[in-house]
């Protein structure tokens, strides 16, 4: 995977905090496209992605850095699940953050590993895996400058990468369908040729 220019000269400056967009963005559009750009990624090793999202509102995001923060998370979660694995993309509102979450069936982290995954230029496996290390540093740096949190939770059956963000307050007029929620799971499996 190669380092995109705006992320290279990302990993030149010290960490910043960029302004907090005031851009309403609809939750569901941004999880569907970073869906769709990692699905060729996955069906190149026979993974399934699966989507499970429950009442997504919009909320207040850059719609491109939350889509980089998301193909970040799903790009790893790729990286580290074996063929045939699957990847769920999670996200439900809760009081008043949207929490997301990629889960994967990898070999998930290590203990003493999971305080250092958002850490700049911090590889579990530098020899075997490709990457400059910047990946999730960047999207830590980008959920925090929303005004949510990231963290990594694993286990066995793997590894879940969680973040939230605020939503954006209801207007009273507001009455467009994308503001209220819906419920689907959605399997993706490439069928083998």
């Amino acid at each position: 995977m190669t380092v995109p220019s705006d992320a290279r000269s990302e990993e030149k400056a010290p960490a910043v905090r960029l302004p907090r967009p005031e851009i309403s963005a609809t939750s569901h559009v941004l999880l569907d496209e970073a869906l769709l750009a990692a699905s060729p990624l996955a069906e190149a090793k026979r993974i399934s992605l699966a989507v499970d999202v429950i009442d997504l509102p919009r909320l207040e995001a850059d719609p491109e850095r939350i889509f980089r923060v998301l193909s970040n998370l799903l790009g790893n979660a790729v990286k580290f699940t074996p063929e045939g694995g699957t990847i769920t993309l999670r996200a439900a509102s809760l009081g008043d953050e949207l929490t997301i979450t990629v889960i994967d069936t990898g070999p998930g982290i290590a203990a003493d590993h999971l305080p250092h995954v958002f850490e700049r230029y911090w590889q579990a496996r530098p020899a075997s895996q490709a990457g400059a290390g910047l990946g999730l540093y960047i999207a830590r740096g980008i959920v925090e400058a929303h005004g949510g949190r990231i963290w990594a939770e694993s286990s066995a059956g793997g590894a879940r990468l969680i973040f939230t963000l605020p939503l954006t307050r209801p207007a009273a007029s507001d009455s467009s369908p994308s503001s209220g929620g819906r419920s689907e799971v959605v399997e993706r499996r490439q069928t083998a040729a």
